[in-house]
């Protein structure tokens, strides 16, 4: 009865030993395994992807240009346009040059300003958007939610209809 139970044990130890090997031997024949760090920093890639993460089309928040103070990015946009024939889309990027006392009340108000952005596409035809009518709309409807003549113009560092 005894060495009944030590083969058992023996058993149990052999075959958790053998799953654990072909978990480690699949897992390093695995392309995860193969992947090589292609960041030039020390922190593993950390920086490049919080960097991508910050230029892809879901990062929301407004910020100040670097370059130049006046100027306030609105962020990306992807909205439908109205077309009857087809379903049209515009990828867009967005910015503004104001003031400074307009860029703190945009950046208290920022889902009213996006709205407006939003709103401003829909307002036009797919046969009428261009930079140059969206531009106009856009402003005229942010000059008019802030009472004041105060975007000076508004910029499109991507413009995409598809």
């Amino acid at each position: 009865m005894r060495i009944k139970k030590i083969l058992e044990k023996v058993f149990y130890t052999l075959l958790f030993i053998g799953v654990l090997l072909l978990s480690v031997h699949y897992s390093l024949k695995s392309d995860f395994a193969n992947m090589k760090n292609t960041s030039a920093g020390k922190d593993g890639g950390i920086t490049l992807r919080s960097e991508y993460a910050k230029e892809s089309n879901y990062y929301t928040k407004f910020r100040k240009d670097i370059n130049n103070e006046n100027v306030l990015s609105l962020g990306n946009y992807t909205v439908n346009v109205n077309n009857e024939m087809k379903t049209t889309k515009l990828i867009m990027k967005v910015s503004i040059d104001t003031n400074e006392d307009t860029i703190d009340q945009i950046m208290e108000n920022q889902s009213v300003v996006r709205s407006d952005v939003i709103n401003s596409v829909r307002n036009l035809s797919a046969s009428n958007i261009n930079q140059e009518s969206l531009s106009k709309e856009i402003k005229n409807n942010l000059n008019k939610r802030f009472k004041k003549n105060d975007i000076n113009d508004v910029y499109f560092e991507k413009f995409l209809t598809q």
